[in-house]
């Protein structure tokens, strides 16, 4: 019999989870442009997807109530804008940090566009930190982050994964390691971190 060829499945590697410290955030944050630094308190005060942020409109944001509603997202592949990755739209609480960053921008309404022309420009950015940080950041990274502090922080994993738009599961297996021994009501570990007066000055 000729000798079958066979191929072995490929075993991916398991990615490092890379996030930052509170440290490093407020040294990411010195170091960016001003006009990519709302961006980035966004993404790292909500956890939510590059992707989520760039599809967000000035209507989802209800500044009254401090919520964000999330129900869609702009498509790197067709940059066309479509449902979350999950398929389903979900409320967002704003911290005094994040509602700090977003009145910083250029003011909208309606249908405009929270974070315009973006895209490229912050994936730029992020590399851009990559040698003062020595850490591959990127958008992700800050996703990755806020669950992090979230968790340590002692907030329920139930409410990490609705924030996130991740089954519980999911969150659990990934974080799961930063749980803190005595869970506690979480606190803001964002604007914790983001305490020192001058930082988004």
């Amino acid at each position: 019999m000729p000798a079958a060829k066979w191929n072995p499945p490929k075993v991916e590697k398991p990615q490092r989870l890379i996030f930052l410290e509170p440290d490093e955030a407020r040294r990411a944050h010195d170091l960016l442009d001003p006009r990519d630094r709302p961006m980035f308190v966004f993404l790292l005060g909500t956890g939510v997807r590059l992707s989520e942020a760039l599809g967000l409109q000035w209507r989802d944001l209800d500044f009254k109530r401090k919520l964000i509603h999330i129900d869609r997202q702009l498509s790197v592949f067709t940059r066309t804008f479509t449902t979350t990755k999950s398929g389903k739209s979900r409320i967002v609480p704003m911290s005094a940090t994040v509602e700090t960053a977003l009145s910083g921008l250029p003011a909208g309404s309606g249908e405009d566009l929270v974070f315009p022309g973006m895209r490229a420009r912050f994936g730029d950015a992020m590399r851009a930190l990559h040698g003062p940080l020595g850490k591959r950041v990127t958008a992700h990274s800050l996703r990755h982050t806020f669950a992090s502090w979230a968790i340590q922080a002692g907030v329920n994993i139930t409410t990490v994964s609705r924030i996130l738009g991740q089954s519980t599961s999911a969150v659990t297996e990934t974080y799961v390691h930063f749980l803190p021994k005595h869970l506690t009501e979480g606190v803001d570990a964002v604007s914790d971190a983001f305490s020192t007066p001058s930082i988004l000055s």
